[in-house]
Parts: C-alpha cells; sequence; structure tokens
C-alpha cells in the first residue's frame, strides 16, 4: 500500500468487549465514532479460529427482511471525520460496505482505523500476530487500546485515567497482575516496532455496570488531545451530563451511598484520608443494583398502565441509569 506524503501514517484504535471493558466505556466509544461519521469495513479476523461460540454466541438478527447471523469477530473500519452522520441512521456498523484504505486515505487528512469485537477467548499470541500483520499491512503508525476497569473512585470528580504503554518511560500505570488483550497487544505492538499504549479509564463501581458515557467521552477527548484530532462530541456530551445528573439524583434517595461518596471524595483529594473498607464497598454497590432493579421493574409497569393524560408522580426514566 502505498500512501501520500501529506498523510499521515494511520492510527489505529482498539476496543476489546468483555474484561477490559468496564460499563462498556471503552466500546462505547469506539461505537459512538463509527456511528457519528461515514466508515467502511476494510478487514476481518476471522472468528472460527480465535472464538469458542459457546462462550461468545453467535447473534440472530433481522436486517432487510433476512435473518442474519452475526459471528463474533474483530472487524476493522476506516473513519471519514469530513463525514459525519446523525446517530443512529444507516445500516449497522457490521453491515458496513467494504473498501480499501487506500480509497479513504485521501479525505481523512490523518486516518483513523477503529478495530472492534469481542475479546478473544483463545490462542491470544496467534491472535496478535494476526492483528499486527494487519495493522503492518495498513502501515499504522500509533496504535491505542482503549480500556475501562472498575475502581472506587467518585464521580463528582475527574474519572482517573492511566496510560499503559509498551515503553516503561511513558507508562503511568501501577497495575502488576492479571491483565487482558488490551495490555497484551500493547506490548507486543511495541515489540513489533508500532508506537503503542493502552488508555484505562476508571468507572465508579457504586454505580453498577450500565454504560458510562462520561468514561467513554473522557477516552475520546485524550486521544483527541495526545494525536491532533478533532472530534465532534457533543451527543456523547449531552449523554455525559444526564449520566451525571442520574448519578446525583441516585445520591440523594440515598444517604448511605452518599456518605459513601464523600468518604471517596476525601480519599481522592487527600492522600492522608483513610482507606474504603471494600466489604463497605461491596455492599453498597449491590444496595445500589437492587435500587436500579426496583425502579427499572417500576418504571416498566408503569409503561403498562392506560394513558390518563396525567403526569406520573414517578421519576423520570432519565432519573436513573447511564
Amino acid at each position: 500500500m502505498t500512501t501520500s506524503n501529506t498523510v499521515r501514517r494511520p492510527l489505529l484504535l482498539a476496543a476489546f468487549e468483555g474484561w477490559s471493558d468496564a460499563a462498556c466505556a471503552a466500546s462505547d466509544a469506539a461505537k459512538y465514532l463509527l456511528d457519528r461519521y461515514d466508515s467502511c469495513i476494510i478487514g476481518r479476523i476471522d472468528s472460527d479460529e480465535f472464538f469458542d461460540f459457546q462462550a461468545s454466541r453467535p447473534l440472530l438478527c433481522t436486517a432487510g427482511g433476512r435473518k442474519r447471523i452475526f459471528w463474533p469477530e474483530t472487524a476493522f473500519y476506516s473513519v471519514d471525520f469530513s463525514s459525519p452522520r446523525n446517530t443512529g441512521d444507516g445500516e449497522p456498523a457490521a453491515m458496513r460496505p467494504r473498501c480499501s484504505l487506500d480509497h479513504r486515505l485521501s479525505g481523512n487528512g490523518g486516518a483513523v482505523i477503529v478495530a472492534l469485537g469481542p475479546e478473544p477467548d483463545r490462542r491470544w499470541r496467534a491472535y496478535c500476530g494476526t492483528f499486527l500483520r494487519m495493522a503492518g499491512d495498513w502501515h499504522v503508525g500509533s496504535l491505542v487500546c482503549l480500556a475501562s476497569l472498575f475502581s472506587h473512585c467518585p464521580h463528582t470528580r475527574n474519572l482517573p485515567l492511566a496510560v499503559e504503554s509498551g515503553r516503561p518511560e511513558a507508562d503511568d500505570s501501577s497495575h502488576a497482575g492479571p491483565v487482558g488483550m488490551a495490555t497484551i497487544l500493547t506490548l507486543a505492538a511495541q515489540q513489533a516496532g508500532i508506537d503503542s499504549s493502552a488508555f484505562w479509564i476508571s468507572v465508579p463501581t457504586y454505580l453498577g455496570d450500565s454504560e458510562c458515557p462520561r468514561a467513554s467521552c473522557d477516552l475520546l477527548q485524550r486521544v483527541a488531545e495526545d494525536f491532533g484530532f478533532s472530534f465532534d462530541l457533543n451527543q456523547l456530551e449531552a449523554r455525559a451530563a444526564r449520566w451525571q445528573s442520574d448519578a446525583q439524583t441516585l445520591l440523594r434517595s440515598n444517604e448511605s451511598l452518599a456518605d459513601y461518596v464523600r468518604k471517596l471524595e476525601h480519599r481522592y483529594d487527600s492522600e492522608d484520608c483513610p482507606h474504603i473498607d471494600p466489604r463497605q464497598a461491596k455492599r453498597l454497590v449491590e444496595e445500589t443494583e437492587k435500587y436500579l432493579r426496583l425502579f427499572e421493574k417500576k418504571h416498566r409497569f408503569s409503561e403498562k398502565l392506560p394513558d390518563k393524560g396525567t403526569a406520573s408522580d414517578g421519576p423520570d426514566a432519565g432519573d436513573i441509569g447511564g
């Protein structure tokens, strides 16, 4: 593949659903770019070799009046930031047409490739080899793996974001222990001569596993700042503002949770504050999830009631959830 001297080498953003995707923050960030901008598929990694279909089930969907099976796979998309689209319009990302990256580069002014799919179930070293060979074919200049993890951090402060890099001098993460594909691929890419890093965003544990658009937005803002892109994040920022408001509503209805968040704020603001008891954190998370389930059940019941032309006495649907 040849590229113009006026076009910088593509940036490859990768997000893996699963272990390193707390609250779907990483995969939602990737999906937002695919929903917001015109994109097309430029490559796939075959699923048969790397997925256990009993663990990662294929999906049956109806599209265009026809039933289709969507297999778990890693798909690579070339994204054109000169061509925004309305979120939710058009075909799903998995049904985008194929095209060559050569065809897309001229209009991108700095191409971005998005890789999206579930974390593979097996043969990770072979998977990394296949992934990086494809990245080499496209002359990728940098690889960034988007990732998220649950953490005891308050939603009222900036969500912590750590950079895990294949270059020790550029690594500001402190994790030691079990790792996921984001870490494995970051190190493998650096060994293959591709500048690589993983951006890890922390998601508040006490809000459960509902979506966290604030974290998705922060990930994309960091990518834009580090690589000089200008993403249109207006729609994602609006969702993040609603998420923030919903979290405040939850705290007003649960004093023990509000007290816990105040302790998290104190720890966040001061290194000398006492450690938060993880048993208390677990109990509060369970209480929060129970509250959210009860609210969702109540809301579904109220939707079935006949419309009397009067406002509901319950909270708005937007008061809870991400």
